[in-house]
């Protein structure tokens, strides 16, 4: 690298490649351009990194979240929601020598529908459900795979 002191100095890192790996589902390959600052100059031949991503001693387990348990937020009061299908499958991705490779279930898994992405309360809607792990999960030992959306309904209350 050539640049200025000052430029070079307050470099500290690199990042080429942001990942969440909760998109990732399978093992995959990754290239991509080392772009540094404008003040300062790649004098070296390489030009690009390759990133490979491999999925060690983990599994992905899907499990099957009932659609009664999805927590509703910012519904109005006078309104409720049924969803179009009775359960959910959701996709965690474990490690294999974790205590929750055995132990994790469709029970510790929440789902959660933010109803403030729609304007109009009434009619049917595919939302996104924000999917998360209940119980306190060390670090990487497992997670959520991908994005949901639940098909659902939204109409006025009924008296009770």
């Amino acid at each position: 690298m050539r640049g200025e002191i000052d430029a070079v100095d307050a470099l500290d890192s690199i990042t080429v490649l942001k990942v969440d790996e909760t998109l990732i589902t399978e093992d995959a390959v990754f290239r991509k351009a080392i772009v540094l600052p404008e003040e300062i100059e790649n004098l070296s031949s390489v030009q690009e990194v390759q990133i490979n991503i491999e999925h060690i001693s983990t599994a992905v387990k899907n499990y099957s979240v009932k659609a009664e348990n999805i927590e509703a937020y910012n519904l109005p009061e006078n309104k409720e929601f049924s969803a179009a299908v009775t359960s959910i499958k959701v996709a965690v991705r474990v490690d294999k020598n974790s205590q929750y490779y055995s132990t994790l279930s469709e029970n510790d898994i929440r789902l959660a529908i933010d109803f403030s992405q729609i304007t109009e309360y009434e009619g049917r809607y595919n939302l996104e459900a924000s999917v998360t792990l209940k119980t306190p999960v060390e670090n990487g030992k497992a997670y959520v795979l991908g994005s949901y959306y639940v098909p659902v309904s939204i109409y006025e209350k009924t008296a009770d």
